[in-house]
């Protein structure tokens, strides 16, 4: 059983990019919110089992990690995407916190959108997505700049 860190601030879930995309793991994820692994494998299996095939088939990818004790476990790596399904479903301040940050994010993304629109002629062609970096200090104060 593995058990959350105590008093150890991480901003973020820890990210690592696995052949060109950028994941994390359910380990992270669960360090990250402050909950059990097993919790978090027991969620992501009761997502993967509501969700459409070609969803989890991409997103979720079953692997294994060894604990403290040599033995084999059970873990997910997981895309953005996977995670936050996954993390819109958790409940606590930091749920609470990456949802905001979240909808914080979308509402600037959306505005910068709007302001690049012309109401009388057609919008020109998007060259690239607006993208916005989130960040959430030890406060919980959420931050959001373009990249």
């Amino acid at each position: 059983m593995s058990t959350p860190a105590q008093g150890v601030y991480t901003p973020a879930p820890v990210l690592a990019v696995v052949d060109g995309t950028v994941t994390t793991t359910s380990l992270a994820v669960a360090e990250y919110f402050g909950k059990l692994h097993e919790n978090v494998l027991k969620s992501i299996r009761a997502l993967i089992s509501e969700i459409p095939n070609e969803f989890s088939a991409v997103n979720f990818n079953g692997t294994d990690y060894i604990d403290k004790n040599g033995d084999t476990r059970p873990a997910y790596q997981l895309t953005r995407d996977a995670f936050t399904l996954l993390a819109m479903g958790f409940t606590g301040k930091r749920a609470l916190t990456f949802k905001l940050a979240y909808i914080d994010a979308f509402n600037k993304m959306e505005a910068e959108l709007s302001q690049r629109q012309a109401p009388s002629v057609p919008p020109p062609p998007l060259t690239a997505p607006a993208r916005f970096v989130v960040s959430v200090d030890s406060n919980g104060t959420i931050t959001t700049s373009p990249m």
